[in-house]
């Protein structure tokens, strides 16, 4: 692939990465081990877009916040 290649597919990476991260914020889990080498994209012939696969998913915990906590005191709320 040439740098210009690169340079056109690495939006749609870079979106389906920040999707699949809220995504997996969204169900309370946190990936605490995202890097270049657990990224997997998959070129996608038929409509040419990639397609991202997050890897390494044991390394995906559970998060859990106490309903007093509030974000914008950053300490246990009254």
């Amino acid at each position: 692939m040439t740098p210009e290649e690169k340079d056109d597919v690495l939006p749609f990476v870079v979106v389906q990465v920040i999707s699949a991260l809220k995504y997996l914020e969204a169900m309370s889990f946190v990936h605490e081990n995202i890097n270049a080498e657990n990224i997997m994209i998959d070129n996608d012939t038929a409509t040419g877009v990639p397609e991202v696969i997050i890897t390494d998913l044991h390394s995906v915990t559970g998060s859990y916040m106490s309903n007093n906590f509030d974000l914008r005191k950053g300490a246990e709320a009254d």
